[in-house]
């Protein structure tokens, strides 16, 4: 069993831990169970804080791979190597080419050793029992290639969203038709690639992250589908990451609203492509209608009523507006709700052990009593 601390405010120490232990010192005698890669672009007061947060990991068998996207070096690439020159599991490699967020990620996973890698952005942080959390939780799972824990949301060091578990599991699994279903229906929320563990054998193979042609924000939405062609995923519903988003520039912040709701619903037709044809809707109205709801929501909050009632007017399948209302609901009452059932796991069993209820097939909902929502489109 995994026991995990208590929840800290961003950047603070335990001081109750006592002396921070040494790191393993040689890499050979110590082979890694994790990649940890950070690709990174001339943000070195960002990058020292990530960094920090590997290191005060409470499993120690990590390596750590710092890609940087800069030409020529700078701060950042000056204080990734002094890292490395004071521990033997970080290097620092520099990204040739492509550059940008795809080809600087895909640089620092092709140097992986280990078996599983864990992408950290470099204005993120991992929170101490991150690693062996996670790492338990995929253990004796062969079939897995996608693990997810749960992250707080801050702007600055302001909590802008926590995440809160409600009656969720511990841990949850699905195999992979059932997750692609669930993504392209927004019924499971994979997050960003702070929060999630990769199999590094799926990766070699060839799915690294790329960007579909007109697509920029949702990059990694693409790649979390295309990786669960491969394997199931498990979902950790534990607080183990944090996600910072201040006045640094990001691809996200750059981009206008508009423009991430139109590549979500553009992403949503290339999902529908990579889900079998026995559980392929009819059509994406209500998937995509989804999308719009959600922005129109967002237009609400932003105190644009009359931009929000025209968008959502719009939408005229009742199963986006089924489905949209059981998203909120989610959000609202986590554990509740949920569309694609899930195996539930508990701590104790996640080295293979424990009995299991395996949760219906995906094609038992296509059945007439299936809610229009899900027979109509399944979105």
């Amino acid at each position: 069993m995994v026991m995990l601390g208590n929840a800290r405010a961003p950047g603070e120490s335990d001081k109750s831990e006592g002396p921070r232990p040494d790191p393993p010192r040689g890499p050979a005698d110590h082979p890694p169970l994790v990649s940890v890669v950070i690709p990174t672009f001339n943000r070195p007061w960002l990058l020292s804080r990530a960094i920090e947060s590997v290191i005060g990991q409470t499993e120690h068998r990590w390596e750590l791979i710092i890609s940087d996207d800069e030409a020529f070096p700078a701060a950042g690439r000056w204080m990734a190597e002094s890292y490395a020159a004071s521990d033997p599991r970080i290097r620092v490699v520099v990204n040739h080419g492509p550059h940008g967020q795809c080809g600087n990620l895909n640089n620092a996973m092709a140097h992986a050793r280990a078996d599983w890698i864990k992408p950290l952005f470099d204005d993120d942080l991992l929170r101490p029992d991150c690693l062996r959390a996670m790492l338990s939780a995929v253990r004796g799972r062969p079939g897995v290639v996608l693990a997810r824990c749960l992250a707080d949301h801050y702007t600055g060091e302001r909590p802008r969203r926590l995440h809160r578990p409600g009656r969720l599991p511990a841990i949850q699994s699905l195999d992979g038709e059932s997750a692609r279903l669930a993504m392209l229906i927004q019924d499971v929320e994979i997050g960003m690639p702070t929060q999630v563990l990769v199999r590094a054998e799926v990766v070699r193979a060839g799915v690294r992250m790329e960007a579909p042609e007109g697509v920029v924000i949702g990059v990694d939405w693409w790649w979390f589908a295309r990786l669960l062609q491969h394997g199931d995923l498990i979902l950790v519903n534990l607080g183990l990451a944090e996600e910072h988003q201040g006045d640094h520039a990001t691809v996200t912040s750059k981009a206008s609203t508009d423009i991430l709701y139109d590549e979500m619903r553009r992403l949503r037709r290339d999902v529908l492509t990579l889900i079998p044809e026995p559980l392929r809707p009819a059509d994406t109205r209500a998937a995509e209608g989804v999308v719009s709801l959600v922005q129109a929501a967002c237009d609400l909050r932003a105190g644009e009523v009359i931009a929000a009632l025209r968008r959502a007017a719009l939408v005229r399948s009742p199963g986006a507006w089924a489905l949209t209302a059981r998203l909120f609901l989610r959000r609202l009452l986590p554990g509740r709700f949920e569309r694609i059932p899930r195996q539930r796991h508990d701590l104790s069993g996640l080295a293979g052990g424990g009995a299991e209820q395996p949760p219906a097939s995906p094609v038992d909902m296509l059945s007439p009593s299936c809610p229009p929502a899900l027979s109509a489109s399944r979105s």
